[in-house]
């Protein structure tokens, strides 16, 4: 889900930040209702907080998404109805009469709740390789066909299918969870994807507001009620520790006018710079169910942003920039996890076309990605040695 953004320069949301988590915190408590549901982690919904939640997705027919009790939501299986974030997408086709007023930006997804009317062939002879991500990989704001998965499907050929379990607002928690409860005994995947995004470092991504909207849960890092449960697991020293790294992030970003323009990221893309915060995400979420998950051969494919690819441009110094890669193909390294880094397909002499918002690709993006990611895998597939996960 793409980040939220604020007329508040970044200094002036960091200071709400401070004032805000006392401020809010009180007030978030006296006001949570459905703002927290996001947030627990089973079994930690009552009988009330899952009838809000079942009415709000499952019950809305207008809805892609579906309560889940492990994973706070998901898509919907056997499900049509319009693509989520509609309404970015340009020159949209016309409404389809089977699909009424969902037909113009159509979604679907098969049994098991992927991308798609395909369902996973039983054939053993028949590869199947599925990627695992979120909103970037869905492909908001463009339409199914032109998302990097889909234009690889032409390339795989009838003999390996490729399937989309990008859900928007998910994170690498919620992805491997979902495959491990949902996909991983409905099919004999030969390959399993992981697509990395900067905002990956937040357990969620997305809080409920009191409007029942959904938003993004790290716009103003606490500055507001639906924010304001950013990492709720993190008590209020750990918070505020957290903000103040975030701060000195900012100000080593502005030393610089090479680096200036990382500073547009928001505070929860901010964190995949923060040390402190990669060690947490390593330990709690990589190798548990990453590392020793018992997974099939896996892939990690890392996502870069605009503003990382407009500071390369700009000469910053790539250790700075792709610090966030470059921790994550450590990580993988050290592993024997195989890691691509698909920043070179988007670090063009026109970085904005690859780019929709400060998140999401754009059609000429998604394309560009396909291209410098099947041969990649393909290489990694093909290569037992290469995919050997290394046993703790």
């Amino acid at each position: 889900m793409s980040a939220i953004r604020s007329p508040l320069t970044v200094r002036q949301k960091i200071t709400l930040a401070f004032v805000g988590f006392g401020i809010g915190l009180a007030l978030t408590l006296g006001v949570l209702g459905i703002n927290e549901l996001l947030h627990r982690h089973s079994p930690g919904y009552t009988a009330e907080d899952t009838a809000r939640l079942k009415t709000l997705f499952d019950r809305n027919t207008g809805s892609v998404f579906m309560f889940d009790p492990d994973l706070s939501y998901r898509l919907k299986p056997n499900f049509r109805g319009n693509r989520h974030g509609w309404w970015k997408i340009r020159n949209a086709p016309p409404s389809s009469p089977e699909l009424g007023q969902a037909g113009r930006y159509p979604h679907q997804t098969n049994s098991l709740g992927l991308l798609g009317p395909d369902e996973a062939d039983p054939s053993p002879t028949v590869r199947k390789i599925v990627f695992l991500g979120d909103s970037v990989l869905y492909g908001e704001g463009v339409t199914f066909e032109e998302t990097f998965v889909s234009r690889m499907k032409a390339a795989a050929g009838p003999a390996t299918q490729l399937f989309n379990s990008g859900c928007s607002g998910w994170s690498t928690e919620q992805e491997l969870t979902f495959f491990n409860k949902y996909l991983r005994r409905r099919a004999d995947w030969s390959l399993v994807v992981v697509v990395f995004c900067l905002n990956d470092l937040v357990t969620h991504e997305v809080c409920i507001g009191q409007d029942n909207g959904l938003y993004s849960n790290y716009a103003g890092l606490g500055s507001d009620p639906c924010v304001q449960m950013l990492e709720k697991d993190l008590s209020f020293p750990e918070k505020l520790a957290q903000a103040k790294r975030l701060l000195a992030i900012r100000d080593s970003f502005d030393a610089s006018s090479a680096t200036s323009v990382l500073n547009n990221h928001h505070n929860g893309f901010l964190l995949a710079w923060d040390s402190v915060r990669w060690s947490r995400y390593e330990s709690a979420v990589l190798d548990p169910l990453l590392y020793r998950g018992n997974l099939p051969p896996t892939v990690v494919v890392a996502i870069p942003t605009p503003y990382q690819a407009a500071a390369a441009m700009n000469h910053a110094p790539d250790a700075v920039t792709f610090f966030p890669q470059r921790r994550l193909a450590d990580y993988c390294r050290k592993r024997r996890i195989p890691f691509i880094d698909a920043a070179p397909a988007l670090l063009v002499p026109d970085p904005d076309s690859g780019f929709l918002d400060d998140t999401h690709l754009t059609p000429l993006g998604h394309q560009r990605v396909a291209e410098y990611l099947w041969p990649r895998i393909m290489a990694i597939r093909s290569d037992p040695a290469s995919r050997r996960v290394k046993k703790p």
